[in-house]
């Protein structure tokens, strides 16, 4: 998305374009590779041109609800007059309000919104007349293409429908346009030349295929006993996954996915020799999983001599007040920490709210441990997962599992699972099949489909449509 906002400043200059997205945290990134990207075209950025917006902002900070209310003269909302909405709630009840206020006018020639399936609520209370408030107060604020088309405006949005930790819904053009006249097929078909409407990357780049693997397996509960919790039920949909498919979803049926190396552009997933790029380990207390954690980061920082900064991160599934061991112990062998968003290392709680950078996610030799939301968006080479124990109380939670997967995929090579419990409880016997599997065979997993999932992520499609997801930018 970064490289598509790039592309399309260079070429059209005098095009008003935003992007939008809606972690803080990767704020950086996302200025660091358009930048990076403008400079290999030659092209020099124009601020005023092409601007990067959070989808909310705040005071000290552009973002895309704000700059549409303060560009039609209305007092934008804050997260404090959204309660007792959680954040992102917050943000489409807010739109929702500006498009019952006011008729938005154009301001953009494009938008292009990263992190889509964040800006999708199911609650009918979150919706303005049956649609989507953030994507709906975006289409509004852009020109139309042409004169004679006036529903064809360029609003682009790219999702992954299980990093989603919200809800299960698919930003689908009838999701997100209801049955606005003309809207709710868009997606479908082809524009002028041959242009697919929807495109699918079924090819991976950030994260090794047996961790996309294990990922998808234990997200979608392939390998749960009472069957498939979420995931699509059509081989055609697995394809566009990237993925080869024997057998066929009927109840019972055994089911076996392979993802060919080619779709898998890590170079580490190609390597032999190498320790495994999967790996989980299960103890008795927490204090355990703290001090284990704490002597492998100590390994590789003081030992190995890898700089943590952009290279190696915990994420944690806990209440971060339960993370208090781990820093203590991390101190204890001369290893700084970093908690997002706060004013500095080695901080637990920044006590003035005015002095935290909720910009911020890394820290020159630190180790940066965040939550799944913080995480979002962030790579490293390291990852640590802790607090498996939260996804075992509650194994058919869907978006606890999404939760999970967005750790796991945060990797651009190791991932390791640490949590505590009873080695025969259910949500970790999946765990150790799916190692065991990989192990045997690190580009096939095989399961039973006991019948229709919970949450079936099908989507309509034509006879040879593909549809927009970024999942497989990891």
């Amino acid at each position: 998305m970064c490289q598509k906002a790039a592309f399309m400043h260079q070429q059209h200059p005098d095009w008003d374009i935003a992007y939008v997205f809606f972690t803080q945290s990767v704020y950086g990134d996302i200025h660091h590779n358009i930048e990076r990207t403008l400079v290999g075209l030659g092209k020099e950025w124009d601020p005023k041109k092409l601007k990067i917006f959070h989808a909310w902002g705040a005071y000290e900070r552009p973002g895309l609800y704000r700059y549409i209310c303060q560009s039609h003269g209305i007092r934008p909302l804050v997260v404090s007059d959204t309660v007792p909405y959680k954040y992102a709630q917050g943000l489409a009840f807010s739109a929702k309000l500006l498009l019952e206020q006011i008729a938005i006018h154009p301001l953009f020639d494009a938008i292009l919104v990263d992190e889509g399936q964040d800006m999708v609520f199911k609650e009918p209370e979150l919706q303005y007349q049956g649609k989507q408030p953030i994507y709906w107060m975006a289409y509004s604020a852009l020109h139309p293409v042409t004169a004679d088309r006036s529903e064809i405006r360029r609003l682009i949005w790219a999702y992954d429908e299980y990093q989603n930790i919200n809800t299960m819904e698919i930003p689908s053009s009838k999701t997100i346009f209801g049955e606005e006249k003309g809207l709710d097929k868009l997606l479908l078909g082809y524009y002028k030349g041959k242009v697919p409407k929807n495109i699918i990357m079924k090819e991976s780049y950030r994260t090794p295929g047996p961790v996309i693997l294990a990922a998808h397996a234990l997200c979608m509960g392939m390998l749960n006993r009472e069957g498939m919790i979420a995931g699509p039920t059509q081989k055609t949909e697995w394809e566009l996954l990237g993925y080869q498919v024997t057998g066929t979803f009927q109840k019972n049926s055994t089911i076996t996915l392979v993802r060919p190396p080619e779709n898998s552009k890590n170079p580490l997933t190609h390597f032999q020799g190498m320790p495994p790029l999967f790996s989980f380990d299960l103890f008795t207390t927490r204090d355990e999983v703290y001090q284990k954690l704490a002597r492998t980061l100590y390994k590789l920082i003081k030992v190995d001599g890898i700089p943590p900064r952009n290279r190696i991160l915990v994420v944690h599934l806990n209440k971060r007040h339960t993370l208090e061991g781990l820093t203590k112990y991390l101190m204890d062998k001369g290893i700084s920490f970093y908690f997002p968003g706060e004013s500095d290392v080695n901080i637990n709680h920044t006590p003035d709210y005015r002095d935290r950078k909720p910009r911020d996610f890394w820290k020159e030799d630190a180790v940066t441990i965040a939550n799944v939301n913080q995480a979002k968006g962030n790579e490293a080479d390291f990852v640590f997962v802790v607090g498996l124990e939260d996804t075992a109380a509650d194994p058919l939670n869907v978006q606890t599992r999404n939760a999970l997967f967005v750790a796991m995929t945060r990797t651009r090579g190791w991932v390791s699972l640490m949590g505590t419990g009873d080695p025969t409880d259910p949500f970790y016997q999946e765990i150790l099949q799916i190692w065991k599997m990989l192990k045997e065979d690190p580009f096939k997993i095989t399961f039973q489909y006991r019948g229709k999932p919970k949450y079936p992520l099908d989507v309509e499609l034509d006879e040879d449509q593909t549809r927009l997801n970024l999942s497989f930018e990891m």
